[in-house]
């Protein structure tokens, strides 16, 4: 604040200066260049002025407010928030200096409502939504008869009303917003402004059909919108965005009424948005490339699937009915980049191949001479390092190189392509360096990259990728080479300018966020700072919560912002809200748009990674979120699939049209998610199967979004809370095993009726590399024991399965089963029904029989030694699986199905035997018997859809490779797994798998729980009986026939006995065979409830 009285020379030179930034401002804007320079002189200019002015200078608060202005052009341009926050100051500094008599002070609280606004917009905070309202109030009330101003006014708290609605959800604010427009052009409709107010509120009466479905409000919008392109000319920097906005919404009233020429109109607007070219048609070719390569850009801005789906569509299209030359060129070229995109998202390598095919077409298709061409050369050598990301294949990174040299050597300097080039060729030395680890790569890599940012003008979009290029290979000089601070703080620098220049919102901004972490974290790696780890730590969860960006990604960065927490702060809140965030997006990765076995592998790393949070949690103490987790990372596929399948009772009560299209559209998409490419139509191509799975995907999001804006209905199919998951242990504790490197815990959900807490047991004699020691172990058992397929192999009788299996089980009942046993207080049990148990286990234990566990050396086992001496043992892939109560719905009959000679398989006489043995015990209740080829794979899934039992007493295969094609082995083919869970199976209670290694998984998705026992859950049977591993032909008689006994021993069979009646069976079997022989017995388990 001046002190010293002010000279007329002063206030002259306060006035030039004033003058000067208000000019310089007026230049920026009217030239549509993010210019700095020029932004930055105007401030200069105004905070000279404003320090040569008086407080009693009424034209101080002039200066005070053109400063505030300018600054919040630059925090536009730049998003720092120091400058938003300079400017609400200088705009409050304005206000105050500024009497209420004057006719600026509405102007100057007008603008300051609006930077109020802006504050909340960016950074969510309330206080600064309500300031900028009070602002609004007040500027509303000083502006008198000035129709100008106040229309002005009007228009600003259009806006805020529209911001106060997108936070609040009150439709009374956007009621008002709509109100302020309409006055706003009702009082200025020959405003120079009026096609800016009417396109606003255009925007806030579709704002207004989102939410209430008004058709009317529709059409006003429409309306509006017309209005104001018609107010535009053809040159105007609005044209396009108008034409765009209106196309939007004849393509929602289209989807409202279902009128095709809304549908035409949108798409044609599209094109002219696109292009600013009324006159072209979409059924030409070219226009088609254009159109597509649209697509593709939106899809690369906003990454959604439809758009990328859109632009291969349209350029396939193209590229066949243009004729071979120049223009078929570009659109091979633009379809390579689309596929590439396309590829990036959803992995499958039919896209890459093809890209691959699509650059070297056009390549050959033009001249050195050819401006295109080096274009051409830099996508594909774009393509091939993506396939060098995936294969490694040197000779892959080397072609890639090869391209771009051949691209730079066709363009000169100042081409406006050669640094994008540069940046690419730069990047691929760095690859080639990390492959190869040659220092002259790395050279390399940083003297190209540099050049490409020093060729790169300021404000070039592609600017911030040059950087993080640069940015990388300065980073990686640093960590492999030097460990020279300077050449850290190098790395961060440029980093940290690449993440300045990228645009919030901007997908790519998690990619140099996370590079930033990754940078930063350096710092105290290598030199113990600890404010690298919290600027670490902070660039993680912004790259990870950003709202843009691919899920991998945003999931890689939670990962990493999760490791860095817990280095710097343990396992701390900070932490937690770092593995919740990775947690969030699992379903996201595995996306509903991909096919079961592509979300399967997109799982397959991510088991250990929700051991990991719940690790986390657990030493916090948390122990109801680490169970949350444990389920929620479980069995991801299948819990979508039965998202598909739940019951809408509930929503139909409230709102029947939204529910019966979630309906229809889960029963789409299940069919799609689980359809064979054998049962598609051979006239039907494969690019139109996976595009309408990829639609159905999005509309079950939209729909599903729909229903949880419903009161009541904000947790829809969401993953469920502890409060929820407590019903699992309705009739007997559930005990999840998390083991994990970092330490292995129990967590006991104890039975209902006896506690709500849940119990935590540390497993501290236990660890993964004595899991994976047990693992081997019992591999090596069993493959000595000849176990591979069922049968009487003499292998298999003669073994008993040697010392490792005493080993395997006693290791499990000492470090696993006992201490759980202790906590839950479990004794000895001498009833036929000893009380239930429930197994869940993460990792390699998934694999182990912890329902056998106990001390078997004859020297040493004493009673109350082993597990079924206290419980009978049962498993369950997830709580969400216990969570149905067995339903005492009308037995509509038993189906069984033998097959004692199944072509190409060993003979399995007794299985003969086995469903004879049931069917002396089934009575006066239904059976149907499908023995040999009468099992054909139709007539067992038909029989399976009528029946409430199944027994399968036959071969069964498990393809770890595709789990999903595991399989039952009939006599005219395999029934897989695929086929089973497409079944509506209405009345399914009981299955009895007595067949090979139906209860064994792919080891590389133990969370997922992908085998036949899983599957028949899936199905819709809620208990289920099965095998570890290859039973004995003449043992599966003896264990059908005693579960059997129990179960068909009331008036109404009981399945809801089934693991008590296994329970007695097994028992019955191991007094038979002798306790000693584990593979004859161990390996018959209980799945479900």
């Amino acid at each position: 604040m001046s002190t010293k009285p002010q000279s007329v020379g002063d206030a002259a030179k306060a006035e030039m200066l004033g003058f000067i930034g208000q000019m310089l401002r007026f230049v920026y804007d009217d030239s549509r260049i993010e210019d700095l320079a020029t932004i930055d002189r105007s401030i200069v200019s105004l905070e000279q002025a404003v320090s040569l002015s008086m407080n009693d200078d009424l034209e101080r608060g002039q200066y005070l407010h053109e400063l505030g202005k300018v600054l919040i052009d630059r925090f536009d341009l730049l998003g720092q928030e120091p400058d938003l926050a300079k400017a609400l100051t200088m705009h409050e500094r304005a206000v105050y200096l500024t009497p209420d008599s004057s006719k600026r002070k509405a102007v100057f609280l007008n603008n300051l409502s609006i930077a109020y606004r802006l504050e909340n917009e960016h950074f969510g905070r309330e206080e600064a939504l309500r300031k900028a309202r009070s602002a609004s109030d007040r500027a509303l009330g000083l502006s008198g008869h000035d129709i100008a101003q106040l229309s002005s006014i009007l228009t600003t708290r259009a806006n805020l009303f529209l911001r106060c609605f997108e936070q609040l959800a009150q439709m009374e604010t956007l009621e008002e917003g709509i109100d302020c427009l309409e006055e706003a052009v009702r009082l200025s409709p020959d405003a120079p402004d009026i096609s800016y107010r009417l396109h606003d509120l255009s925007n806030l009466y579709f704002t207004r059909f989102e939410h209430s479905k008004d058709s009317s409000a529709l059409q006003k919008a429409i309306s509006a919108s017309e209005r104001a392109l018609s107010l535009v000319s053809d040159n105007s920097a609005n044209k396009s965005e108008y034409l765009g906005t209106l196309g939007s919404l004849f393509l929602a009233r289209f989807e409202q009424a279902g009128d095709i020429a809304d549908l035409d109109r949108s798409i044609s607007l599209g094109e002219q948005a696109a292009e600013l070219s009324p006159n072209n048609r979409p059924e030409n070719g070219y226009r088609l490339t254009a159109l597509g390569s649209s697509f593709l850009r939106r899809f690369e801005r906003l990454g959604n699937i439809v758009d990328i789906d859109s632009s291969v569509s349209l350029l396939v299209r193209a590229s066949d009915t243009l004729p071979e030359g120049r223009n078929k060129a570009i659109c091979l070229n633009s379809l390579g980049q689309a596929l590439l995109l396309r590829f990036g998202r959803l992995g499958d390598t039919k896209d890459l191949e093809t890209s691959l095919s699509s650059f070297k077409q056009a390549i050959a298709s033009v001249s050195d001479t050819d401006v295109a061409k080096p274009g051409y050369l830099n996508n594909l050598s774009w393509a091939l390092q993506v396939r060098f990301t995936r294969l490694w294949r040197i000779e892959d990174l080397d072609g890639c190189i090869s391209s771009l040299n051949q691209a730079i050597a066709l363009v000169s300097d100042d081409h406006p392509m050669k640094p994008g080039f540069l940046s690419n060729l730069g990047d691929s030395y760095l690859k080639r360096h990390n492959k190869l680890k040659d220092i002259k790569d790395l050279n390399h890599a940083i003297e190209i990259s540099k050049r490409a940012v020093d060729l790169t003008p300021p404000g070039h979009a592609r600017k911030p990728i040059r950087l993080l290029h640069l940015g990388k290979a300065y980073l990686k000089r640093f960590e492999d080479h030097t460990k020279e601070r300077a050449h850290l703080h190098e790395a961060m620098m440029t980093l940290y300018e690449a993440v300045k220049l990228t645009p919030e919102g901007h997908p790519f901004k998690v990619d140099c966020l996370t590079w930033m972490g990754i940078c930063t974290r350096n710092f105290f790696d290598t030199f113990r700072n600890v404010g690298g780890l919290d600027r670490a730590i902070n660039a993680y969860r912004m790259a990870a919560t950003s709202p843009t960006g691919e899920p991998s990604l945003r999931y890689a960065a939670a990962m990493l912002w999760a490791h860095a927490a817990r280095i710097r702060h343990g396992p701390s809140s900070q932490a937690i809200d770092a593995y919740s965030t990775a947690m969030e997006l699992v379903p996201r990765i595995a996306w509903l748009g991909r096919d079961i076995a592509a979300r399967h592998k997109d799982l397959a790393d991510k088991g250990e990674e929700v051991s990991e949070a719940a690790v986390t949690a657990i030493e916090k103490e948390d122990y109801d979120v680490a169970l949350e987790w444990l389920e929620q990372g479980r069995s991801v596929v299948w819990g979508q699939l039965l998202n598909l399948r739940s019951p809408v009772d509930e929503l139909r009560g409230v709102n029947s049209q939204l529910a019966d299209e979630l309906v229809r559209v889960s029963h789409a998409l299940d069919n799609a998610s689980t359809r064979q490419t054998t049962d598609q139509d051979d006239d039907e191509p494969l690019e139109d199967v996976a595009q309408r799975h990829r639609r159905l995907a999005e509309d079950w999001e939209r729909i599903v979004e729909q229903v949880r804006a419903l009161p009541g209905f904000g947790s829809f199919l969401r993953p469920k809370r502890i409060t929820e998951l407590r019903r699992a242990a309705l009739k007997g504790p559930v005990v999840f095993l998390n083991i994990h490197k970092y330490r292995c815990d129990a967590l006991i959900l104890p039975e209902m009726r006896r506690s709500d807490a849940i119990l935590h047991v540390p497993l501290d004699n236990f660890s993964t590399k004595k899991a994976l020691t047990l693992q081997s172990w019992l591999r090596q058992a069993l493959g000595a024991s000849g176990v591979q397929v069922r049968g009487s192999m003499p292998a298999f009788s003669q073994s008993r399965g040697g010392p490792s299996f005493q080993k395997i089980l006693s290791t499990l009942w000492l470090d696993i089963v006992k201490p759980v046993l202790d906590k839950l207080n479990h004794k000895v049990s001498s009833s036929s029904t000893p009380p239930r148990i429930w197994w869940c286990a993460t990792g390699p234990v998934a694999f182990l029989p912890l329902h056998a566990a106990g001390l078997y050396d004859t020297s040493t086992a004493a009673p109350g030694s082993k597990v079924f001496d206290y419980v009978t043992s049962s498993y369950t892939p997830t709580l969400t699986a216990l969570l149905n109560d067995l339903s005492k719905q009308e037995f509509r009959g038993l189906l069984a199905v033998s097959q004692p000679s199944t072509p190409g398989q060993k003979a399995l006489p007794e299985t003969v035997n086995e469903v004879r043995a049931i069917e002396k015990r089934i009575g006066c209740f239904s059976l149907e018997w499908l023995n040999g080829p009468q099992a054909t794979v139709s007539s067992v899934l038909n029989g399976m859809a009528e029946h409430s039992w199944i027994h399968l007493a036959c071969h069964a295969v498990q393809r770890v490779d595709q789990s999903t094609k595991s399989a039952f082995c009939l006599d005219h083919g395999q029934l897989e797994l695929s086929q089973i869970i497409t079944k509506s199976l209405p009345f399914a209670e009981l299955a009895f798998l007595s067949a090979c290694q139906t209860a064994s998984g792919d080891e590389k998705l133990s969370e997922e729980a992908v085998h036949l026992a899983a599957g028949m859950l899936l199905a819709g049977y809620q208990s289920v009986i099965a095998t570890m591993w290859s039973i004995r032909d003449s043992d599966a008689p003896l264990v059908a026939d005693s579960v059997y006994s129990r179960l068909l021993a009331d008036t109404r069979p009981n399945s809801a006995a089934s693991a008590y009646a296994l329970h007695c069976a097994v028992e019955k079997l191991r007094r038979t065979v002798g306790e000693q022989s584990f593979v004859a017995w161990v390996p018959f388990i209980h799945v479900g409830l």
